[in-house]
């Protein structure tokens, strides 16, 4: 998602939402996202595979990177896929800054090489970081496969978007594909 193409997506959500609105603001206000820019990422720890045993024996397989925004790099963005044997693939990213307003609906969305993925997410907000976490197993597998094609992640989460680097993902994703049988 270029910044072009994330403030189209920006004034159409605002325009649908102005269109919808109440003739009257005093019976239900109209709720608009301010997206305060796009930040292209610079990757800090390149996409890798682990595994990892908890005290119950239980195994799990990730695959993540962490990327820093160039201009300040005390805002970053974690993403990380899990899977454990049983259980539905799993995506969460993290990002150390909050949303200008937490009391908003979340607006969350993802493309690859500017090619949107529907996703739905839940967002929990603490100690100076927001997690956003794909509620779907299947959607999660959907975005993985995209971001396996792909060349960059356009992520836009809540007040910006971010433009994450997918060199290496590939990679990291065939060997977790092997021993997990999601992705």
């Amino acid at each position: 998602m270029t910044s072009r193409s994330a403030a189209r997506v920006f004034l159409s959500l605002a325009l649908v939402a102005l269109a919808f609105a109440p003739a009257r603001a005093q019976e239900q206000p109209v709720t608009l996202h301010v997206l305060i820019g796009v930040v292209k990422m610079t990757t800090t720890t390149p996409f890798g595979q682990a595994k990892f045993t908890d005290n119950a024996g239980n195994v799990s397989y990730r695959v993540g990177a962490v990327f820093a925004a160039p201009d300040d790099a005390t805002e970053r963005v974690s993403v990380r896929f899990v899977c454990q044997t049983g259980s539905a693939l799993s995506l969460t990213l993290v990002r150390t800054r909050v949303p200008y307003d937490q009391t908003r609906e979340p607006l969350v969305g993802f493309s690859v090489d500017g090619k949107e993925v529907p996703v739905a997410t839940r967002r929990e907000v603490g100690n100076g970081v927001t997690a956003y976490t794909v509620t779907s197993g299947a959607e999660a597998e959907a975005l993985a496969k995209a971001m396996r094609a792909g060349a960059a992640l356009e992520a836009m989460l809540d007040d910006r978007v971010y433009v994450v680097s997918l060199e290496g993902f590939r990679a990291a994703l065939d060997k977790l594909s092997a021993v997990c049988p999601h992705g």
